[in-house]
């Protein structure tokens, strides 16, 4: 019968055994991984040219780069959620992107369109297609736009980021009260990336951006999301235009220094300039609340704004690469 196998519950501990050791340790697991040729991509952005030219050492020296397995699990699990909503958002319709056949039986199954478009059905079987983040390449930025949402006033430019139900919070419901976001929710490299996608939305397809928006969903409760909007304004499409070229130059620098074997380049255009005695407060409203971390250069480009151990760490880079380095 099978109420016999309930006797065994009343049983269980809660002792870890070498499964559960085994686990624990692999929480604090790193590995190596191939550091790829650097990209001037919205979802690296702001770059910082020091650190660009790190990345290019790496990649020319073929040094690995650490990847520890909580980096390696928000971002599967990041990659999970976009690949969810490419197959249901799709269903919805309104969509301007790329499709994929998904039927078995099409001969245009999983072969994406070449041409955007906001057409969700097969032309060949007549099925729902599934949505593909749309490729956008400008001026030597490449990038993939989440979705793009058509009405009738314009078009919407969509980012999906996932996040803890912690920071989200929830929505008022009868009888519960709202549980407002977290003040970290929104971090300006999200705000910078979004807006740089629906810069160049408008650039290349020619079409009205009505906002840029930032979905954000609970990895524990997919229910629970919160959209944060930007207007989409003249006077912040000038602002994106100027910080893209501040990116593009700053990317195009380490280009330059690791070509030339002169890293006066990476020098000129890094992101803090040492010019007064505020650097630090500098680094602090400007660029700090870019990142989740310190800069890994924050103590020598900042702290005590120490100028000569700065330019002797950049050409110590380049003796690295074996280049002969021009004094800076």
């Amino acid at each position: 019968m099978s109420h016999h196998i309930l006797e065994i519950l009343g049983q269980e501990s809660f002792n870890k055994s070498k499964l559960g050791l085994k686990y624990e340790a692999m929480l604090s697991d790193k590995q190596d991984s191939v550091q790829p040729a650097p990209e001037l991509r919205p979802s690296s952005m702001p770059l910082c040219s020091i650190l660009v030219l790190e990345k290019w050492i790496q990649h020319k020296q073929g040094l690995p780069r650490e990847l520890e397995w909580t980096q390696d699990f928000y971002c599967d699990v990041g990659t999970t959620l976009h690949s969810i909503c490419e197959k249901w958002m799709g269903r919805r319709g309104n969509l301007f992107g790329n499709w994929k056949c998904v039927s078995e039986t099409c001969k245009l199954r999983n072969k994406p369109t070449n041409t955007p478009s906001s057409k969700s059905k097969c032309p060949e079987c007549g099925s729902i297609r599934h949505y593909v983040e749309l490729e956008v390449k400008y001026k030597g930025i490449t990038g993939h736009i989440d979705v793009v949402v058509e009405t009738r006033d314009g078009y919407i430019i969509g980012d999906y980021k996932t996040s803890s139900l912690k920071n989200i919070g929830r929505p008022a419901k009868p009888g519960q009260p709202e549980v407002k976001p977290s003040p970290y929710l929104v971090n300006k490299k999200y705000v910078a990336q979004v807006m740089t996608y629906a810069y160049i939305f408008r650039r290349l397809y020619k079409k009205r951006v009505l906002q840029a928006s930032l979905l954000f969903v609970a990895r524990d409760d997919p229910k629970v999301f919160r959209e944060v909007s930007l207007p989409w304004t003249r006077d912040n499409s000038e602002r994106v235009k100027l910080f893209l070229a501040q990116q593009t130059e700053s990317f195009l620098a380490a280009k330059k220094s690791i070509e030339t074997g002169d890293p006066k380049w990476v020098y000129e255009a890094r992101m803090c300039q040492h010019t007064t005695k505020t650097d630090q407060d500098y680094y602090k409203k400007s660029v700090k609340p870019f990142f989740f971390r310190d800069c890994p250069w924050y103590k020598t480009c900042i702290v005590g704004v120490n100028i000569t151990k700065c330019k002797v760490m950049v050409e110590g880079r380049f003796k690295k690469l074996g280049l002969v380095a021009n004094s800076i």
